[in-house]
């Protein structure tokens, strides 16, 4: 299975999934299945159709699920494909994207063509499959989600890792983070979006889950795998809660799982921690690193602090996290103010990025 998708198709909803190019498999229970000999690699629905396209880039259509028409075809050649996903357009009206390693291209229904748009040069390893949030469309290469807004025309890299969110690989402000290599899958979930990182096949490594909501990224659960990984993330309001179900291909026992993660409806400006945890932001340099700027102070404000419930402050400068700078040990609630660079008598700090 290379793509699932849920399409509403002569009057009736359907569960859709794409087989490697090979055939089609669709059903509305989810136990009975018709398995069509149409070829597709993606799929995704639009205008009351369901849409697929093939490993040579040919896009068909269908209303009824027994007659297909073939539509246009990419000009990027075949296996350039890397996943369907319908998006708004510069007027806010709903269209079928093609993301290619060679860019992203908008399909023009009325003139059955494709379109390249203004983000080119999508080459990567790893193509997890692309989503619509906030409308732009997001398109997860490698390690980076990318943000392409279809009004701006602009293309916006936001992370989740270095240099744009966390860092993938860091010891040296305390703690150990070995996330990736690659970003498995997305998913626009209450106004934030969702990655899942981690191993694109069976092997032992870390994975993480974080989201996005639109000023920067929170992590909401990592952990390790051993010789298994995931492959999808969906979120559903089904079995009565708000959930995140990920799907895991168990190797080790030649199947793959179903399990999820809660999803909270509290967004505030706290963060509960277990046993220990950190909080990572990412480098600030107000989107201009080769200006050097002047920190004054540093505001930390917390609660729930004791002896053993404390939270301790570091920073680093200009992208070097090695030589991260210890502000110090708080474990009273309140706000507390740390003078740049780090004495009571400081008057400042000069930085690119912090």
């Amino acid at each position: 299975v290379t793509d699932v998708c849920n399409a509403y198709v002569n009057s009736a909803y359907y569960l859709v999934f794409a087989c490697n190019s090979a055939n089609t498999a669709y059903s509305t229970t989810g136990s009975a299945w018709t398995d069509s000999t149409q070829d597709s690699l993606y799929v995704c629905a639009w205008d009351n159709k369901l849409w697929g396209i093939t490993t040579a880039g040919q896009l068909w259509y269908t209303s009824d699920l027994s007659t297909f028409t073939n539509d246009a075809v990419l000009p990027t050649g075949a296996g350039s494909v890397k996943g369907l996903v319908v998006g708004p357009d510069a007027y806010g009206e709903p269209i079928i994207y093609a993301v290619t390693n060679q860019g992203l291209y908008a399909h023009d229904f009325a003139n059955t063509r494709f379109l390249l748009t203004g983000f080119t040069g999508l080459t990567g390893v790893y193509y997890a499959k692309p989503c619509e949030w906030n409308g732009n469309v997001c398109v997860p290469i490698d390690d980076i989600v990318w943000l392409y807004n279809p009004v701006t025309k602009i293309t916006t890299p936001i992370g989740p890792f270095y240099p744009d969110g966390f860092p993938k690989a860091d010891t040296d402000l305390g703690v150990t983070y070995a996330w990736g290599p690659y970003i498995i899958s997305i998913a626009p979930v209450a106004g934030r979006l969702y990655a899942l990182s981690g191993p694109s096949s069976a092997a032992n490594g870390a994975y993480a889950l974080n989201f996005f909501d639109g000023r920067g990224w929170q992590g909401h659960g990592y952990g390790e795998l051993t010789a298994d990984y995931f492959t999808n993330l969906k979120a559903s309001y089904a079995y009565g809660a708000h959930r995140l179900w990920i799907v895991e291909n168990q190797t080790s026992a030649a199947k793959s799982s179903v399990g999820y993660w809660p999803i909270p409806t509290y967004s505030g400006p706290l963060a509960t921690y277990g046993a220990a945890g950190y909080l990572t932001t990412p480098w600030f340099d107000c989107f201009d690193a080769a200006v050097i700027k002047t920190g004054l102070q540093v505001h930390v404000n917390i609660s729930g602090t004791s002896a053993t419930e404390y939270l301790e402050v570091k920073y680093a400068l200009n992208y070097t996290r090695s030589s991260a700078i210890d502000l110090g040990r708080i474990s009273t609630d309140g706000v507390t103010t740390y003078r740049l660079p780090g004495s009571p008598t400081s008057n400042g700090l000069d930085f690119r990025a912090i």
